[in-house]
């Protein structure tokens, strides 16, 4: 999962009379209630009050969202707590930069594994945060009602961004918790969600790489994977039970609710679900828009970072030290890489492409009778997407090529901008604090740069760009 939303959402999938069948698309917690009757038929014992409430402990507080100090509601990764102690499991490379960054020459925690075997030696990891979900609500007439098809898209975005700001403030006001109205299904609905952020997340323990990521590239994104894909963390709150950065007098979170670890069998016919902080679904993607996935985000992700996975490889096998330095960079890197070509298998596999065109020709024959614009709306999806084809190609190119090529020329770009902010600040005190954060965030990237093969990746990406993008 990479763009996360500020969405718990659920799916799950039923197993009977030995056929597996899973319902498609994303469902929001706060709706569960309208698809209780078909999970019932599949064997759900649970009702929808255990999975969301917002009265009494449920599933949803045992849910946890992680994410990074400057964008907490950006998750990049789902955790579940497991303990009355705050213990949280999670994926192996989803607690990987965190391996990594505890990772040196003489503790190589990425190779040999870590295990905390007392609450004193778990580890804190700046910047990490984790997030559970207190209430969400549907603000969508809130937000539409302010808004008119005559609108440009640029006043309609501003109106919606003071609207979307407006209800977050009043929704935390006088609380502790963080709140954010995020846009679902391309803004024809908004949601609010309101959290409670702890900054305060340890690592308690991880399986060696060997063990945690078997199969590697290889085996990412492939079916069926056999690997101890698990990291652990926990979360520390100050003593009354609130959010607080590290401290040694902090203490273990006691969670409203964990989730109970079984041994027992999986068979055939149980009942399974999944809740966690999804990416954006595309579930009502067009033809046009698909062909646009396909044929420029992931054939051009793929072959670019191609080249900068092969310089990657040659440097951390050269050296233990590069090795280290760069794991978590490369699995990133990686991670995506073979995710595009994985689904671009599997859209082709699947069909999908006729499945769109099948159901684009069903929605045209059902607009034959209604107004005209509907009509039109395929249409102007097909020129949208045709007239910008040879932007995304060069965006692609540039994004993939430049701004995530060499760390230097983006870290220099984005640095810049902040130290012209912090110099710009007239309040001394916030200047300093600023240029602070500045300075801690200088060296944290120095900690893990490599000179040698900061070169190798800008001469070659940029060379690779300069003779693929001429060409488009």
């Amino acid at each position: 999962m990479k763009k996360r939303l500020g969405a718990l959402a659920l799916s799950f999938m039923m197993i009977f009379s030995g056929v597996a069948r899973a319902d498609e698309g994303m469902w929001l917690l706060s709706l569960i209630g309208k698809n209780y009757a078909d999970m019932q038929k599949a064997g759900f014992k649970l009702t929808p009050e255990d999975i969301y409430s917002i009265n009494q402990s449920c599933i949803k507080d045992a849910i946890v969202g992680l994410g990074n100090e400057g964008s907490p509601f950006w998750h990049f990764c789902t955790g579940e707590i497991i303990s009355d102690q705050g213990l949280i499991s999670t994926n192996h490379h989803c607690g990987y930069g965190q391996i990594q960054a505890h990772s040196t020459v003489e503790h190589d925690y990425l190779r040999d594994g870590f295990w905390a075997y007392s609450k004193d030696q778990e580890l804190p990891n700046q910047g990490l945060t984790a997030s559970i979900l207190i209430r969400m609500e549907d603000v969508t007439e809130k937000i539409l009602e302010a808004v008119s098809d005559e609108m440009s898209e640029d006043d309609r975005e501003k109106v919606v961004g003071r609207i979307s700001k407006e209800i977050a403030a009043k929704a935390v006001e006088g609380t502790i918790y963080n709140a954010q109205v995020k846009p679902m299904f391309n803004g024809n609905q908004y949601f609010l969600f309101v959290h409670i952020i702890y900054n305060d997340v340890r690592l308690v323990g991880a399986p060696p790489s060997s063990m945690g990521k078997f199969g590697g590239d290889t085996d990412n994104w492939s079916w069926p994977r056999h690997t101890c894909d698990f990291s652990l963390f926990r979360i520390y709150t100050s003593p009354d039970g609130s959010p607080a950065t590290y401290s040694k007098d902090n203490v273990p979170l006691k969670p409203k609710h964990h989730l109970p670890v079984s041994i027992k069998e999986i068979k055939d016919g149980d009942f399974a679900i999944v809740l966690g902080f999804p990416g954006t679904t595309n579930h009502f993607l067009t033809s046009y828009g698909l062909a646009e996935t396909m044929d420029i985000t992931n054939k051009l992700r793929y072959e670019i970072r191609t080249v900068k996975i092969n310089v990657l490889r040659e440097q951390m096998a050269a050296s233990q030290d590069t090795r280290i330095k760069y794991a978590s960079k490369y699995a990133s890197c990686s991670n995506y890489w073979k995710y595009s070509s994985e689904q671009n298998k599997a859209l082709k596999n699947l069909n999908t492409m006729q499945l769109k065109r099948d159901i684009e020709r069903e929605y045209l024959s059902w607009s034959k009778n209604k107004d005209p614009k509907y009509a039109k709306a395929i249409t102007l999806l097909e020129d949208g997407y045709a007239q910008r084809r040879a932007t995304q190609e060069a965006v692609m190119y540039l994004s993939e090529g430049i701004l995530s090529g060499a760390e230097m020329p983006f870290q220099a770009f984005s640095m810049g901008l902040a130290i012209t902010r912090a110099l710009e600040t007239e309040n001394y005190d916030e200047r300093q604090k600023q240029l602070e954060l500045i300075k801690k965030e200088m060296e944290a990237f120095y900690k893990d740069y490599d000179l040698e093969t900061e070169k190798r990746l800008f001469a070659s990406l940029n060379q690779y760009v300069f003779d693929h993008l001429a060409s488009t």
